[in-house]
């Protein structure tokens, strides 16, 4: 998830999907049109892949040393236990004894 929500943070554009292809070019069949597109993109996409991963690999760290709230309820709550989320900070931030 992170990594497609690194894409929209760096603004890359996606190719469309068929059923926009075929609305705009409806006498071509739109793999056709999107092998095409693509065969310009190859280096374009490359490099559009690895900014999404490191910017995911990047968000990521930063999420893992935010400690969330306490006591969350509703959806929040619900959601925060089905992820396995602990009222105790990782073990980075945990006291050295």
């Amino acid at each position: 998830m992170l990594h497609e929500i690194a894409h929209m943070l760096w603004g890359h554009e996606l190719l469309p999907d068929t059923a926009s292809l075929t609305g705009l070019f409806p006498d071509l069949d739109p793999r056709t049109v999107l092998d095409a597109l693509s065969l310009h993109r190859t280096g374009y996409a490359e490099r559009q892949e690895q900014q999404a991963e490191m910017t995911a690999s990047l968000l990521g760290q930063a999420i893992d040393r935010l400690q969330a709230p306490r006591g969350l309820s509703g959806s929040l709550g619900r959601l925060q236990d089905a992820l396995g989320g602990s009222d105790e900070p990782p073990d980075d931030h945990r006291e050295r004894r």
